[in-house]
């Protein structure tokens, strides 16, 4: 099967590694990682499959922190005993809509018919998660037996301590792997609007994500 994990290399300047609590068993990774799209390569590729990580970056990303990327892929490589093919898309910075559409174009080119899909918006700047979102519902729009399988977003929370000269540090506190694959339920709502009509849409829209009530 061919699988295709998306992600954004981090701007963070001395990008640190750390665990990544989550509540679901099928997003859980033993030990440390920058990455959180490591999470969904541990947990979903299986022998055979043809493996693709596609990387965003962005010019004024520090060097090591996709040189670190390619390093957590190397250990996915060992673990799983399978090869990974790490492909660059480049992106400007500016925050333009011709930025933004060929971003958008550019991942819909990358994904062929029957894969998988699978991608993390944890960094890149604002615009770049929503993108990565709409690319991932025109995917399973126009791809062949293709479904976007997981999204997923890391949060770290942070905390201050102070030493024992009384200065204090900013340090991680805890990290966590939230599934927000369900996102992709409002973006397909767009498909449904043309049944529900009328003054009947609002109701409709509520019911079909699950929600009680109206705004």
């Amino acid at each position: 099967m061919k699988r295709i994990f998306i992600t954004t290399v981090s701007n963070q300047r001395n990008l640190t590694k750390c665990h990544y609590e989550t509540e679901q068993a099928n997003l859980k990774y033993d030990g440390e990682t920058a990455y959180p799209i490591m999470h969904l390569m541990a947990n979903c590729i299986e022998p055979g499959d043809d493996v693709e990580l596609i990387a965003i970056n962005f010019p004024d990303n520090p060097e090591a922190n996709f040189d670190m990327l390619k390093d957590e892929v190397n250990k996915i490589e060992k673990t799983h005993g399978i090869s990974v093919t790490v492909t660059e898309i480049a992106r400007g910075l500016d925050e333009t809509e011709t930025e933004h559409i060929n971003l958008f174009k550019e991942l819909l080119k990358k994904v062929e018919d029957c894969s998988t899909i699978y991608a993390d918006l944890t960094y890149g700047t604002k615009p770049t998660p929503m993108v990565i979102s709409f690319a991932m519902f025109w995917i399973e729009l126009i791809r062949k037996y293709s479904k976007v399988d997981r999204l997923i977003y890391g949060r770290i929370f942070w905390k201050e301590e102070a030493g024992a000269d009384g200065r204090k540090s900013v340090l991680i506190d805890k990290a966590k792997i939230y599934d927000v694959t369900e996102i992709l339920k409002i973006i397909n709502l767009t498909q449904k609007m043309d049944a529900i009509g009328g003054d009947n849409i609002e109701k409709a829209v509520f019911e079909m994500l699950g929600i009680g009530g109206e705004l």
